[in-house]
């Protein structure tokens, strides 16, 4: 082989290391978890409007007195603990905010700073990823969750769970 060929083939092996090198660190940095580096129809979660589904793969209608807490409510209490230093100044109403996408869903959080909160206090929360948010999540100081559900997807809160313990109970 003249030097030549090795030359070029040496720098065309080191061009290939770069580009994989670089592939592999921007994937690594992504931040996905290997669920979410599936396609984008294969990692959605669907739940239906009225519906959850349970870890158990059982499903509860909105509406039923008590709830059980499921592996998304664990997604959201996780996302809620993270630092507000993550989020952006919200320059219409005051506070800091933040738009997450987790598991499929898709989570708006707000700080309302200006009253005195040094963490997320309202969660929003979107299963479809459409546009229209299914759940308001509201954690108080005293550390109460209030869960306000829109039956219709139509963002009137029309349901009010609450968390006692392992379980969501609906306020009537």
């Amino acid at each position: 082989m003249k030097y030549k060929t090795f030359a070029r083939l040496r720098t065309l092996g080191i061009v290939g290391v770069v580009v994989a090198g670089i592939f592999g660190i921007s994937q690594c940095n992504s931040g996905d978890t290997p669920e979410q580096a599936l396609p984008r129809e294969t990692q959605t979660r669907q739940i239906p409007q009225q519906t959850q589904a349970t870890p158990s793969g059982a499903t509860v209608q909105y509406g039923a007195d008590i709830l059980p807490k499921t592996t998304a409510d664990d997604v959201i209490f996780k996302t809620q603990m993270e630092p507000t230093s993550l989020g952006k100044p919200d320059d219409k109403n005051g506070g800091l905010k933040r738009t997450v996408r987790k598991n499929g869903l898709k989570m708006y959080l707000k700080s309302d700073t200006h009253k005195g909160y040094d963490y997320w206090n309202r969660v929003k929360v979107d299963y479809q990823d459409n546009g229209k948010w299914d759940e308001q999540w509201i954690f108080s100081k005293n550390g109460a969750v209030r869960r306000e559900v829109s039956q219709k997807e139509d963002e009137n809160f029309d349901m009010i769970y609450t968390l006692e313990g392992a379980h969501w109970v609906l306020k009537k």
